[in-house]
């Protein structure tokens, strides 16, 4: 069996799904949909903002590195970093991405990144699809997604639904081709 972790990174919220790839696109299963949840420390303990940051990223990648070790992943695909206008959010979510890669880097994974527009082709055929769409694609594409989706708050879903979408997005990648001939 061989697994693929899609990942759609954040601070807060941390979007990630886990495909057992077979031997064809088509024979795919999904196997976990999900979202990490961080949240600022709410205790003002001279905790400095850097210190916080630091805590929640190692929250995020322990839950990966345990996703990593357990399912042993042999590809990560990940939505690419798109730089918010926020500088503050910017920071963010760029040590939310070095962190990504030096998880795979250290697990020895090959990280594969697709921008948001290209994702949004990939799925639907469109590159101005609405996340509603994409996520209308995965409940038709996939039995399970429906029962795996529900158990992730309404609020949230758009995370793993977009960590699925950089998954299936890299379906024609020769990286990907390669790791399923492995499988």
């Amino acid at each position: 069996m061989a697994y693929v972790l899609g990942c759609d990174p954040g601070i807060a919220n941390f979007g990630y799904a886990l495909v057992e790839l077979g031997r064809a696109p088509g024979d795919d299963r999904l196997h976990e949909l999900g979202v990490i949840t961080t949240k600022p420390s709410a205790k003002k303990r001279n905790v400095r903002q850097n210190d916080d940051i630091n805590r929640r990223l190692t929250e995020i990648i322990a839950d990966l590195h345990e996703i990593v070790r357990e399912y042993r992943v042999m590809l990560v695909c990940t939505e690419s970093f798109s730089p918010p206008r926020h500088s503050g959010t910017a920071a963010k979510l760029g040590m939310v991405f070095g962190s990504l890669n030096t998880l795979c880097l250290l697990e020895d994974l090959p990280l594969l990144s697709v921008s948001p527009q290209d994702i949004k082709h990939a799925v639907t055929g469109s590159r101005s699809a609405s996340k509603a769409d994409i996520e209308s694609v995965l409940r038709k594409r996939d039995a399970d997604a429906g029962r795996l989706l529900d158990r992730v708050t309404a609020s949230k879903r758009e995370h793993p639904v977009d960590a699925w979408a950089a998954i299936r997005s890299c379906e024609h990648d020769a990286v990907l081709k390669m790791v399923r001939r492995s499988a």
